[in-house]
């Protein structure tokens, strides 16, 4: 994603305002141990597996430079975080995550948005989003600048992104595998 690309609009800051008491902090660090527990609370509310395991990434950037650490906040509990990792002049979105209490929210797009503004405010050029698979990443190509990596070149094509994820999921043998890999390449025109 392209920060610069980034525009505010009126939906963006109506959603803000009407998240019930919602509010934010930037930091450079946060207390790990809360970041745990908000980190298992989404895991298990989403049905997610832990990647992690004790090897957090929450208390410092494993690129070694400077870490952009925001905090949300409902009636002065932090329920969510994100954390951005700057790396020369681009950010990696490491992790994204909330106790997912209150799904109506929808926290995952106004953690967007603030992401954005951040990154804007430091004139970041680019804000990766990490590793995208299956239809559960779909999401990730309504994004303002959105752009993907084919393995080869940088791409925006947006269909051929959803085609691709959503193959993704359908694999479940070799055979799949072989077949997804098959159309990728095709589509690729190289």
């Amino acid at each position: 994603m392209t920060p610069s690309e980034y525009v505010e609009k009126k939906r963006h800051r109506q959603r803000i305002r009407k998240a019930a008491g919602l509010r934010y902090e930037i930091h450079a660090s946060f207390d790990v141990e809360i970041m745990q527990a908000i980190y298992a609370e989404y895991i298990a509310a989403r049905g997610f597996t832990d990647l992690y395991g004790e090897n957090h990434p929450f208390s410092s950037s494993p690129y070694g430079g400077e870490r952009i650490v925001i905090v949300y906040y409902v009636s002065d509990l932090p329920v969510a975080f994100s954390i951005i990792d700057v790396v020369g002049q681009s950010g990696v979105a490491t992790q994204f995550c909330w106790n997912y209490k209150d799904p109506q929210m929808q926290l995952g797009k106004i953690s967007y948005y603030i992401e954005q503004q951040e990154a804007k405010k430091r004139n970041l050029k680019h804000i990766y989003l990490g590793s995208s698979y299956e239809e559960g990443s779909k999401s990730k190509c309504n994004y303002t600048g959105f752009e993907w990596w084919t393995g080869r070149f940088w791409s925006r094509d947006v269909n051929l992104y959803k085609t691709l994820a959503t193959g993704e999921t359908k694999m479940t043998t070799l055979d799949d595998l072989h077949t997804q890999q098959r159309l990728f390449y095709s589509c690729l025109d190289i």
